[in-house]
């Protein structure tokens, strides 16, 4: 599930980030920081992108209501896969990356918005 428009909604403050980034987010399937360091604390296992729960996914309206408008509440995670079948089979890495996913996620909280992760 990608974003569904970069369009500001009434009431947020409009962002400086570029418009190909925008356009890019639209149509990429986001993570919530929070969700995951809540799967990560639970001993869980990423799943399998089309098994991400819906209230799993940040749409780019969640994530513009960070207030600093030149701030991309934005993490990216890329790691070589630890297994064949899968990157992290046993949440060993998820578990290692739970306090960074935490502290955006309380950061963003604060201010009402969202942290997505792409994870890849």
């Amino acid at each position: 599930m990608g974003c569904n428009s970069s369009k500001v909604a009434p009431g947020v403050k409009e962002v400086k980030w570029p418009k190909a980034l925008l356009k890019a987010m639209e149509s990429t399937a986001l993570l919530d920081a929070g969700w995951l360091a809540d799967l990560a604390e639970r001993g869980g296992v990423l799943p399998r992108c089309q098994d991400v729960p819906r209230r799993a996914k940040v749409s780019l309206a969640d994530m513009r209501k960070w207030t600093d408008e030149y701030t991309l509440p934005l993490l990216v995670i890329s790691y070589p896969w630890l297994g064949r079948l899968h990157p992290d089979e046993y949440g060993e890495q998820l578990r290692k990356l739970a306090f960074v996913l935490r502290a955006f996620q309380i950061e963003a909280k604060r201010v009402g918005g969202k942290v997505g992760v792409f994870w890849e």
